[in-house]
C-alpha cells in the first residue's frame, strides 16, 4: 500500500513538471525554434529552465528528507518550495552579474586550493 502510494506520488510529481513546463512555454520561455530557453534573466545573467528544474527537484528532496516522505508537487506548492527555489536562483545570479559588474573573482589560488581540498585531485 505505501509502496503503490509512493509511486503514485512520484508519478503525479514528473506530471505536474511536465505541466510547469508546458506552462512555461505558454509565458515565453520557448522561442520560435521549439527550444526552451530560460524562465528568467537578471542582468545579463540567464536563469534557464534546466536550473530551475534542477532547483525545484533539489528544494523537493530536501523538504522530503525534512518530512520524512515522499512530498508532491501541489504539497510544494503550498509549501512554496517553487518560489523558494526561483527565489535562490535570482539570488545566485544577482550575485554573479554584481560581481562581474564589479570585476571581483575568486581568484586563481583559491581555486586552486580547493581543488587540491578534493581528493581526487591530490597528487596532481
Amino acid at each position: 500500500m505505501a509502496r503503490s502510494t509512493n509511486t503514485l506520488s512520484k508519478t503525479f510529481v514528473w506530471i505536474l513538471l511536465a505541466f510547469l513546463i508546458v506552462g512555461l512555454a505558454g509565458f515565453g520561455a520557448i522561442n520560435f525554434g521549439g527550444r526552451m530557453n530560460s524562465v528568467g534573466t537578471v542582468g545579463d545573467k540567464e536563469i534557464s529552465v534546466n536550473d530551475y528544474a534542477r532547483a525545484l527537484q533539489n528544494q523537493m528532496n530536501a523538504a522530503s528528507a525534512q518530512f520524512g516522505s515522499q512530498i508532491s508537487f501541489q504539497q510544494a506548492q503550498m509549501f512554496g518550495i517553487q518560489q523558494e527555489a526561483l527565489s535562490r536562483l535570482v539570488v545566485e545570479k544577482t550575485l554573479e552579474h554584481e560581481a562581474d559588474a564589479l570585476g571581483i573573482s575568486v581568484g586563481d589560488e583559491t581555486v586552486r586550493d580547493k581543488l587540491m581540498t578534493i581528493r581526487a585531485f591530490q597528487g596532481v
